[in-house]
Formats: C-alpha cells, sequence, structure tokens
C-alpha cells in the first residue's frame, strides 16, 4: 500500500501492485486542506499501520484497515488541535508510540494511538517556547531565547 495526498486535499491509499499505471486507487480520503507536510507512519503493538498528516492547525491519524475479504482501507481515527503552525503544516514525528509535531513555537507530544496531548515545550515546567518559523524561509528562529533547555521524560504509552 501507498499513500499519497497534496494540494488538491485528497488522501489516496494506492494498490502499489497495480503501480506504475492507470487505476489502482484503492480509497480516496477528503482531507481538511491541501497535503503540504510529510506523512508519518507507524505500526502498533499489534501490528496496524498507522498514518499521521500534519495540517496548518491539526494532526490528523488514519489506521490502515482490512477486512477479511482483504480489503484495505483507512480509518480516521482521530484529531488534534494543539495549536498552529501558522503555514501550511507540520510534518509530524513518530517514535515509540509518540507523535511529536511543532505548533505555535513550541513542541507538542501527542499519543499515538488516541491523540491526547501528552506534553508541550510551552508548558511552564517545560521552559516555554524553543522558538519559532519565521516568515516565508521557513526557518527557524531562536531570537530572543533565554530559557535554558531541560530534560523531559515523557510517560510510557501503551
Amino acid at each position: 500500500m501507498i499513500v499519497e495526498g497534496g494540494k488538491d486535499a485528497i488522501l489516496k491509499l494506492l494498490n502499489r501492485a497495480a503501480l506504475p499505471g492507470v487505476g489502482g486507487e484503492l480509497q480516496l480520503v477528503d482531507l481538511p486542506g491541501g497535503l503540504f507536510s510529510a506523512p508519518a507512519v507507524w505500526t502498533d503493538a499489534s501490528n496496524n499501520a498507522w498514518i499521521f498528516l500534519g495540517f496548518s492547525s491539526e494532526v490528523t491519524a488514519y489506521r490502515l484497515k482490512t477486512n477479511k475479504s482483504g480489503v484495505s482501507e483507512l480509518a480516521g481515527i482521530w484529531q488534534a488541535s494543539p495549536g498552529s503552525s501558522y503555514g501550511e503544516g507540520s510534518s509530524p514525528v513518530v517514535a515509540n508510540g509518540i507523535v511529536f509535531v511543532a505548533f505555535d513555537g513550541a513542541i507538542v507530544a501527542l499519543n499515538a494511538l488516541s491523540g491526547s496531548e501528552l506534553w508541550s515545550s510551552a508548558n511552564r515546567s517545560a521552559g516555554g517556547s524553543i522558538g519559532g518559523f519565521t516568515g516565508r524561509a521557513r526557518s527557524w528562529s531562536t531570537a530572543g531565547f533565554t530559557a535554558r533547555m531541560k530534560a523531559v521524560t515523557l510517560p510510557r504509552t501503551h
């Protein structure tokens, strides 16, 4: 399976065995906006494949499900809106069941299974903002950043 999305705001689940060629689309999913970030893929402890998409003000999680007839489809599992990236969206990163994404000049950690917020660098205990995106250059800026970085242990997810 392959997923493909873009500025047309449609996520396509493709059968890679049918490529190259015309067709092979197993499912079309309407997205909340154009997809300009890179999706993250993760496999949970039950061997289910997940796809996480970052948009300007939300992260959306889909799980690949295959029915008894062998037909696969993406099922929307959760959507979280921890802030705004003031642009086309932040590419999520997944590690150890935690989705990390940048919003409002902060890094936010979400539970990969539920989308619940586990931690944010904007929390007072984390020292506040780590900087932000500046204009159209899409580069990180730490201007005015004076807080010290702190090591934080995130809770385990099940």
